[in-house]
């Protein structure tokens, strides 16, 4: 059926997550106590992190040019039912993007309401959705190549990468649409030393 939409947002995220447990201690009584593993029981005991490693945006739609057609900008459009297509290309970065304020300034506001592709609607609300990357600057940050995927280790450690979709939908009462999809990421290998004409020598034991 057609559809109200105020746009149309693509993110690039990746996320690294991790989680130490701390050690035990002794009880009043001396008795040593075992670390309280992640996910094992209340916070309190576990020290964990969450870096915003790589986070990229884009709206398909509108453009400025269904914006020009439609005569207004931020406006709603009804897509006719069927089906769509809204192409779109992200350039992967080769360090992480956790420790530059300029990226992580992108994560905050109000998705729908002020927010990146703000749309109409009721009230001119869209969606809400708070979304804060600021605390992500507070954090100690090294600049590296971004890391491989990495999973295995529930609760402890994983490096997860993904392609988020959201259709916000103009009204009060009406939800936004999500859609996710991950994909595993292998950094580019470093570069190698050039060749050498030098002879090398191994002695066998």
């Amino acid at each position: 059926r057609p559809e109200s939409v105020g746009g149309i947002i693509v993110k690039l995220e990746g996320e690294s997550k991790t989680a130490l447990a701390i050690p035990g201690g002794f009880d009043d009584y001396g008795t040593p106590q075992p670390p309280r593993l992640p996910g094992s029981g209340p916070p309190g005991n576990v020290l964990s992190e969450n870096h915003k490693i790589l986070y990229k945006v884009q709206q398909v739609f509108p453009t400025y040019e269904d914006d020009v057609a439609n005569g207004s900008v931020g406006g709603n459009f009804v897509l006719p039912n069927g089906q769509h297509e809204f192409p779109f290309k992200f350039k992967l970065p080769l360090n992480n993007a956790c420790s530059d304020p300029v990226a992580m300034s992108k994560i905050g506001g109000l998705g729908g309401l002020g927010g990146f592709g703000a749309g109409g609607g009721i009230f001119g609300i869209g969606g809400m959705r708070v979304m804060d990357g600021s605390k992500q600057l507070f954090m100690p940050h090294v600049t590296k190549t971004l890391p491989p995927s990495f999973t295995g280790m529930p609760m402890a450690a994983e490096v997860r990468y993904y392609v988020k979709v959201t259709i916000q939908r103009p009204g009060l009462l009406k939800e936004n649409w999500r859609y996710q999809i991950g994909f595993k990421f292998m950094p580019i290998e470093p570069p190698r030393p050039p060749r050498t004409t030098q002879e090398a020598f191994a002695r066998r034991p």
